[in-house]
């Protein structure tokens, strides 16, 4: 394989099976080139991040 393409995912909701489709990036490798797509703005839900501290 000459050329790979990594993608991410992310989502609201409890899952992101249930929830809806936020934004949505790719890396070409190996160019390492970019792509971001934001379909819907982020709401705060309460929950705490996994890297925030109490």
């Amino acid at each position: 394989m000459k050329n790979l393409i990594f993608v991410d995912c992310e989502a609201n909701g409890k899952c992101p099976r249930m929830g809806q489709l936020t934004e949505f990036g790719a890396v070409a490798y190996p160019s390492k080139a970019t792509f971001h797509g934001v379909l819907a703005e982020r709401k705060e839900s309460g929950e705490k991040s996994v890297f925030q501290l109490p």
